[in-house]
């Protein structure tokens, strides 16, 4: 097994992994930030309100009242 363990190793598997968690940081961060863009313009562009955005996204009106605000945030 240490053998097995050293040549992962060796041949750049924490890197590999290292690279492959940042990655999904970054997929999570642009579909947060989608999300976000998609509640602003629900509400600025649609005319919804935070309730209506949150039922039409199936997601609660505190959560699409911090998404409305991140939005804002990232501009």
């Amino acid at each position: 097994m240490s053998a097995i363990v050293d040549r992962l190793i060796g041949a750049g598997g924490r890197d590999t992994r290292l690279a492959a968690h940042d990655a999904f940081l970054e997929f999570e961060r642009s579909i947060q930030l989608m999300r976000a863009g998609v509640v602003r313009a629900l509400v600025d562009e649609e005319g919804c309100s935070l309730t209506e955005a949150a039922r039409r996204l199936r997601i609660s009106r505190q959560a699409a009242a911090r998404l409305y605000d991140a939005a804002g945030e990232s501009r």
